[in-house]
């Protein structure tokens, strides 16, 4: 069956066997059509109407676009912490009837937000999924924390060993120095 798919930029005819297949088409052209948004100001929607082959519209599609991951800095893609472990506030958040989750790239400082009720600015459609990117602090601070043999944080007068951690990632192994912890950090 032919169908017709519109939204604001034009309208296109697929072939599909299925409504079901119409609005899998949709979601596809819409995704092709658009640029990925600007990852500070998240994530987008687009409406897609499907219509018959008498021109008639059988419903409209509603396709999140969301922006493009940012590349991590230091090429070795993105490690997302919690952000309350860099000490920048709560990780999550209660938001109407979602949450609101926010995390950091312990390497670039690149800050991630996803909110399961975000609210479309055009039409003020509530409960949807949307996620942005903001430019961070630099990386989140290294802190080495004393352990006991058995890999146990204690008090640093008690422990003889180290070990590095940036967020909640541990750098390497465990080590007998700070300085051993801080050289495997900087290298």
């Amino acid at each position: 069956m032919e169908w017709t798919l519109r939204d604001e930029s034009g309208t296109e005819a697929v072939l599909c066997g299925t409504l079901e297949e119409a609005r899998s088409r949709a979601d596809e052209w819409a995704r092709d059509g658009y640029d990925a948004p600007d990852p500070e100001h998240g994530t987008i929607w687009c409406d897609v109407a499907i219509l018959d082959a008498d021109g008639d519209e059988v419903e409209t599609v509603t396709v999140a676009i969301d922006p493009d991951e940012p590349d991590c800095s230091d090429g070795c893609g993105h490690e997302w912490v919690s952000d309350g472990a860099s000490g920048f506030g709560t990780v999550v958040c209660g938001h109407g009837g979602g949450v609101v989750c926010r995390s950091v790239c312990a390497r670039c400082g690149v800050r991630r937000i996803s909110d399961s009720w975000a609210q479309r600015p055009d039409t003020g459609e509530q409960g949807l999924d949307s996620v942005s990117y903001r430019d961070g602090d630099p990386p989140l601070p290294a802190y080495w924390e004393s352990v006991s043999e058995d890999g146990e944080v204690g008090e640093v007068r008690d422990c003889g060993l180290w070990r590095a951690r940036v967020g909640a990632r541990v750098l390497g192994e465990v080590f007998e120095s700070r300085g051993d912890a801080e050289d495997a950090v900087s290298e």
